[in-house]
């Protein structure tokens, strides 16, 4: 398997994703549109982590690398779910 470019590889795009949908439900009106899309964030916080285990496998990052990764991965899984719940507390 080849990439042309980093920003092609799976586990990119699955961190662009993560990314993208924290920023896209703090741009909603309202919480529950909010929460809805750190949901999905956490999903791919999830495809993160599964990428990260088919890059290390197939050798394109090195194992204390995928350890880091991976680490940083469930920390942001847990703060997100953490989040969601300040949130859902929070809500009028």
């Amino acid at each position: 398997m080849r990439f042309k470019r980093f920003e092609d590889m799976p586990v990119w795009r699955a961190a662009r994703k993560l990314a993208s949908n924290i920023a896209e439900g703090y741009e909603r009106e309202t919480t529950s549109d909010f929460l809805r899309f750190l949901s999905y964030a956490k999903e791919s916080a999830g495809e993160l982590r599964s990428q990260l285990y088919v890059a290390f496998d197939i050798g394109y990052i090195k194992e204390e690398d995928f350890r880091d990764f991976s680490r940083s991965c469930i920390s942001i899984s847990i703060q997100l779910t953490r989040f969601m719940q300040y949130l859902e507390v929070s809500q009028p």
